[in-house]
């Protein structure tokens, strides 16, 4: 009989710990930290948009210059129309680069933290490869 009564007093027990946990489980995802990451993609996507803007606007060679990508307070990728096998392909990478490192000091990046993108701004050919 009271192994019976032990039983039903775990069985119970263990019922009210996993509800308390499920409905405090459900307080936590209605936390506002969802608000905060739409917040940083809302941050980040203007942010993106105003580098790779300044950028094809400050590089002006809509012949040379492909696509410009931004990944967000990690790296910049040039994407050149260039040929890998021409003779002065690194000095054009590294001036394309230097260039970009420029725009990112411009007045009109001031409002971006631009110290993480400077180390690692890549200029690649049209087959892809890095040229700077």
């Amino acid at each position: 009989m009271k192994q019976g009564k032990l039983i039903i007093i775990g069985i119970s027990l263990c019922l009210i710990v996993g509800i308390s946990l499920f409905f405090f489980n459900q307080k936590d995802q209605s936390n506002p930290q969802s608000a905060t990451e739409e917040v940083d993609a809302a941050k980040a996507a203007k942010e993106n948009f105003l580098l790779i803007s300044s950028i094809t606007d400050g590089l002006n060679n809509s012949e040379e210059i492909g696509d410009i990508l931004v990944f967000y307070q990690q790296s910049i990728t040039v994407n050149t129309n260039l040929d890998g096998t021409e003779s002065n392909i690194k000095a054009r990478g590294k001036e394309i680069e230097t260039t970009v490192k420029s725009i990112l000091k411009s007045d009109k990046l001031k409002s971006i933290d631009s110290a993480p993108y400077m180390d690692m701004i890549e200029v690649v050919d049209k087959q892809g490869k890095r040229i700077n």
